[in-house]
């Protein structure tokens, strides 16, 4: 890691909070301050849930404990759940749970970094030309689509929406509507229900998950 010949790591913290020979808090903390800048994501073990006989397992909130833990440690790119199986049994409502409380909105996935923290190459290139096209039974949020960057396909394109007439946080994720892979989106077929005046923006985003400048926002009463 500290030579840079890696992308990213995954501890597999396989352990809850307090417990003495290996605490989940202390190994987070010691990945933390020695992640040297790649992006690190935390192995949690779901499969434990109602099956480990420690105490801390057999409640319902032992992962929801150690994903809060994880969202003070800015150096913390997400989590990755072992394994599959949790997920298909829903083991303690870990499904309910990770799209109620964790994992509600649409998020991007962390750019890749290097050793010296910064990106691999430059920000995707910015999508040109936005407009809507309207008619009877569609609302076309359209825009030019960007060309291969050193041969390379963009990877996605990023919607956002905003109540309103002017451009507002990007960085909530409340605020993505959508993500695809095409220079087009049918607003009328978004889960949104849009009333009153909205602002859109797209942004590109490369291989390296670098985000592009957003297009000027376009508002339109819906």
């Amino acid at each position: 890691m500290k030579d840079g010949t890696i992308d990213y790591v995954v501890p597999q913290l396989y352990w809850e909070i307090g417990k003495k020979v290996a605490d989940y808090e202390v190994l987070l903390k010691w990945w933390s301050e020695n992640s040297f800048n790649r992006n690190l994501y935390i192995g949690l073990y779901a499969s434990a849930l109602g099956i480990k006989t420690e105490p801390a397992w057999k409640k319902p909130n032992e992962l929801a404990r150690q994903l809060r833990l994880n969202q003070k440690y800015p150096e913390v790119s997400g989590a990755m759940f072992f394994s599959a199986k949790s997920f298909l049994k829903n083991l303690q409502g870990l499904n309910d749970s990770l799209k109620t409380n964790f994992y509600k909105y649409k998020a991007i996935c962390p750019e890749s970094r290097n050793g010296n923290g910064n990106g691999n190459g430059n920000a995707a290139t910015q999508p040109q030309n936005i407009r809507i096209l309207k008619d009877h039974n569609e609302t076309i949020l359209l825009w030019d689509r960007v060309e291969k960057e050193d041969g390379d396909k963009i990877a996605c394109y990023i919607v956002y929406a905003f109540k309103g007439k002017k451009v507002g946080d990007m960085n909530n994720p409340e605020s993505i509507l959508t993500i695809t892979t095409e220079n087009n989106v049918d607003l009328k077929k978004m889960p949104t229900e849009f009333r009153g005046y909205y602002t859109f923006v797209v942004t590109a985003i490369n291989r390296f998950r670098k985000e592009s400048i957003p297009t000027y926002g376009i508002s339109r009463r819906m």
